[in-house]
């Protein structure tokens, strides 16, 4: 293989890479418009090995034809670029491979994770019959369905958060000197005092004002902070802190007439940092 023949073929092979690539776009973009994932991912796997091998042609071939040149043997060249452009096929087959067994067996830990947590109601024969059947899945089936586990427990752990924070708001927070009145301007003027009788030291607390009028009635609603100190914040003085009150005063601008008496629910509660390590 002579050096000149080399380079055609090395850019022969470059204008190849691009039109797979073109290509790949092409038939990747209309599979998945089509919501064909099985599709995607063998396009995704049979170009991906086309290009990595057109590639490695374009990348040996001027060297190939160097070697032959300098042992001065006849398609010495040929068969060098042959046998790396076949290592490199191989090579990549056997990553790939790898690849999908440690994928395969991070899918499986983390299903086993799940099944095996503390809060599972499966019992030990259980367990294992659904690690047995999620083996038979296909991989992306399996990813699925672990996806669908952590997001589940995910969304568990934060309604148990939110939760903790509505009782420590119940049962940990009293709103004493509470006052309304209406100002001379016609807006509803609500005023008191709230305690933090609880172990947490609080940087956010809103606080949702129910009105209702003489017979029990809801007939406005609003919001407001009493307490809200950023995370970055440097300056702690406006925490509520463990036994700490604080006044607070909020205008019910668009509040209609007949207020005769608030009520205060849970809003937004937040911690400071420190407490929530706890």
């Amino acid at each position: 293989m002579k050096l000149t023949t080399s380079l055609i073929i090395s850019l022969l092979a470059i204008i190849a890479v691009a039109a797979e690539m073109v290509l790949y776009w092409l038939c990747g973009f209309t599979a998945a418009v089509g919501g064909e994932e099985a599709t995607v991912s063998a396009i995704a796997n049979v170009f991906g090995y086309l290009m990595v091998t057109t590639g490695a042609v374009a990348l040996f071939a001027p060297g190939c034809a160097l070697v032959e040149h300098l042992a001065k043997k006849k398609n010495l060249g040929i068969y060098l670029l042959i046998g790396l452009v076949g290592l490199t096929f191989l090579f990549i087959v056997a990553a790939r491979h790898e690849g999908k067994r440690q994928e395969a067996q991070q899918l499986r830990a983390r299903y086993q994770a799940q099944i095996q947590a503390p809060t599972s109601l499966l019992t030990p024969q259980e367990q294992d019959q659904a690690l047995a059947e999620f083996e038979k899945l296909p991989p992306n089936r399996q990813a699925a369905l672990v996806e669908a586990l952590e997001a589940w427990e995910k969304e568990e752990k934060e309604f148990d958060v939110e939760e903790a924070k509505v009782k420590y708001f119940l049962n940990h927070l009293t709103f004493t000197n509470l006052r309304v009145e209406r100002n001379v301007l016609g807006s509803v003027e609500v005023s008191g005092e709230v305690k933090n009788i609880g172990e947490k030291t609080i940087r956010e607390l809103r606080v949702i004002v129910v009105c209702e009028d003489r017979n029990g009635q809801e007939i406005f609603q609003d919001s407001f902070y009493v307490v809200r100190v950023p995370s970055w914040a440097s300056d702690e003085s406006e925490l509520l802190r463990p036994n700490y009150a604080k006044k607070f005063h909020h205008y019910l601008s668009d509040a209609p007439s007949g207020v005769h008496e608030v009520l205060f629910k849970f809003g937004q509660l937040e911690f400071l940092d420190e407490d929530e390590k706890e």
